[in-house]
C-alpha cells in the first residue's frame, strides 16, 4: 500500500514567506502587517486633516469678495436712501455701506475705482496653487514625503496667519499667493503619502476620505460665515487644520513604499525597519520582530538593483521621465486633460456662487447646498468604485456633465440656472473624486508625487481660467 502524499506545511497568516520571490514586495508586506488598521487611520487622519486647510480657505474666499450694498445721502430730504453701486460710485452723492458683515471689500474699500482688485484675490490664490504641486511633488520624490509635508504645512500656516493680520490689501495679496503655493504643495504630498501607507485592497480610501472631508469642510465654512461676521476671525479659524500636523509631526510616518522602492538617500533600510516595525506595533500584527527584520532586509536587497537601473535611465530626464516613458506618457497626458476639465468646472461653479444669488442669505443657502452635493457625490463614488471599474465611471460622469453643460444656454432664468448648476456640481464632484482616487494608482513610487503634482497643476490651470 502506497503512502499518502506528503503535504507541505502551510504557513500561518502571521508568517512572512520570503522564500517565494513573488512575496518580496512592499504590497505583500503591508497586507501582512495590516493594510487598513490603526497605523493607516492615525497617519491618514493627520494627513487628510492637514490637506483640507486649503479647502476651508477656498470656500471662505467667495464670501470675502461679496460687494456691499450702499446708501446714498439725499440732500433734499437730508436722509440716507438705498442706492445702486453705479449711483454710489458716481461721485455725486455721499455714500456708506449698509451690510452687517465685514469682509475684504468693505475693509479695504475695494469698490468703485478699486473694484478691479477683488478679481486679483482669487487670481493670486490660484497662481500660487498653480506652481505649488509640481514643485512640491518633485522635491518630495527626491527628498522624502514626510519632510516636504511638514515644511509645506508650516509655511501654509504662516501664509494664512500673515493674510489674517494684513494691514493692507497689497500685503493680503502677497500672503494669499504664498499660502496658495504651500497649501497646494502640502495637499498633494499629504494625499500621496496617505495613499502609500495602505495596501491595494484599500487604495480607494485615501481619496474617498480626503474628498469627503473636503465636502464637510465646505459646509463648515459656510456655517461659520453665517455665524461669524469678522473676516479675520474666519481666516484665523482655518489655522485649526494646520496645527495638528505641527504638533504630531514627530509621530508622522515616512512613506513605507518610498523608503524601500526609491533610490539614493531615500532608500534607507534602517528607516524602513523603523517604519514597518511601527506599522506592525500599531496594527498589533503577530509577525515576529526578527522575521520582520529579515524580510525587510531581503526586500531592500531585491529592490536595490532594479531601482538603481530605473533611476539610471530617468535621473537626468525632465520630470523624472514622465514624458519619455512610453507607458507613463499617455497616462500623464490623459490625466492632465481630465484634471484640467475638473479644475475649470469644479472651481468655476464654486466661484460663480455670488452671481447665482441676490443676497447674502441666498448665498449661504447655495453654499450649503453645494457642500452637501460635494459630500453626497463622494459617498456615492465610495459605493460605486467597489462594484464598477473607475475608468468606466469616470467616462460616464464626464459625459453626463458635458450633456448638462450643453443645456446651460437653454435655461431662461436664475432658478433654472441654479438647478442646472446643482446637477452639474454633483456630476463634476463625482468625476473629480474618481480621477483623484485614480491618479496615484497609475504611477510608480519614484515619480508618483511628481506626476500627481503635475496633474494637480493642470487642475489649477483650469481653475485659474
Amino acid at each position: 500500500m502506497s503512502k499518502p502524499p506528503a503535504h507541505r506545511k502551510q504557513s500561518s497568516s502571521s508568517d512572512l514567506d520570503a522564500s517565494v520571490s513573488d512575496n518580496l514586495t512592499v504590497e505583500y508586506l503591508i497586507k501582512k502587517l495590516g493594510g487598513w488598521s490603526k497605523f493607516q487611520k492615525f497617519n491618514g487622519s493627520l494627513l487628510s486633516f492637514t490637506s483640507v486647510m486649503g479647502s476651508m480657505v477656498a470656500s471662505i474666499l467667495p464670501f470675502l469678495e461679496i460687494p456691499p450694498q450702499f446708501e446714498c445721502h439725499d440732500p433734499s430730504s437730508d436722509s440716507w436712501l438705498k442706492c445702486s453701486t453705479d449711483m454710489a460710485c458716481s461721485g455725486e452723492y455721499d455714500k456708506r455701506t449698509i451690510d452687517e458683515f465685514d469682509n475684504l471689500v468693505t475693509q479695504f474699500e475695494l469698490y468703485c475705482d478699486r473694484a478691479y482688485i477683488v478679481g486679483l484675490i482669487g487670481t493670486c490664490f490660484f497662481l500660487g496653487a498653480l506652481s505649488g504641486p509640481i514643485i512640491g511633488g518633485t522635491i518630495s520624490d527626491k527628498y522624502g514625503r514626510k519632510m516636504v509635508a511638514g515644511i509645506a504645512n508650516t509655511l501654509q500656516v504662516v501664509g494664512i496667519a500673515v493674510a489674517t493680520f494684513s494691514p493692507s490689501v497689497e500685503t493680503f495679496l502677497c500672503a494669499i499667493f504664498f499660502f496658495g503655493f504651500f497649501m497646494a504643495s502640502s495637499k498633494t504630498v499629504c494625499f500621496v503619502l496617505f495613499s502609500e501607507t495602505v495596501d491595494s485592497v484599500h487604495r480607494n480610501r485615501p481619496g474617498i476620505v480626503t474628498s469627503a472631508l473636503h465636502g464637510v469642510v465646505t459646509i463648515i465654512a459656510v456655517i461659520l460665515f453665517a455665524v461669524v461676521s469678522e473676516w479675520r476671525i474666519l481666516l484665523l479659524l482655518s489655522l485649526i487644520f494646520g496645527l495638528p500636523m505641527m504638533i504630531f509631526y514627530p509621530k508622522l510616518t515616512h512613506s513605507p513604499r518610498q523608503v524601500i522602492e526609491s533610490h539614493g538617500k531615500l532608500k534607507n533600510e534602517e528607516m524602513a525597519q523603523k517604519v514597518f516595525a511601527e506599522m506592525a506595533s500599531m496594527n498589533q500584527s503577530k509577525v515576529s520582530k526578527h522575521q520582520l527584520q529579515e524580510f525587510v532586509t531581503a526586500l531592500s536587497n531585491v529592490k536595490a538593483d532594479s531601482h538603481a537601473q530605473e533611476e539610471a535611465r530617468h535621473h537626468h530626464k525632465f520630470l523624472g521621465g514622465l514624458f519619455h516613458d512610453r507607458a507613463l506618457a499617455p497616462r500623464t497626458i490623459i490625466m492632465m486633460m481630465l484634471w484640467l476639465v475638473c479644475g475649470f468646472s469644479y472651481f468655476g461653479l464654486a466661484f460663480q456662487l455670488p452671481t447665482l444669488t441676490e443676497n447674502v442669505n441666498d448665498l449661504i443657502m447655495v453654499g450649503l447646498l453645494f457642500g452637501v452635493l460635494d459630500t453626497a457625490a463622494t459617498w456615492w463614488i465610495a459605493i460605486l468604485v467597489k462594484k464598477y471599474p473607475k475608468k468606466k465611471l469616470a467616462v460616464i460622469f464626464f459625459w453626463a456633465y458635458a450633456i448638462v453643460s450643453v443645456c446651460f444656454p437653454m435655461l431662461s432664468d436664475k432658478t433654472q440656472y441654479l438647478a442646472g448648476a446643482c446637477v452639474a456640481k454633483f456630476l463634476i464632484s463625482a468625476a473629480y473624486g474618481i480621477v483623484y482616487i485614480l491618479a496615484p494608482e497609475l504611477f510608480p513610487t519614484r515619480v508618483r508625487n511628481t506626476a500627481c503634482g503635475l496633474v494637480s497643476t493642470s487642475g489649477r490651470v483650469g481653475s485659474t481660467i
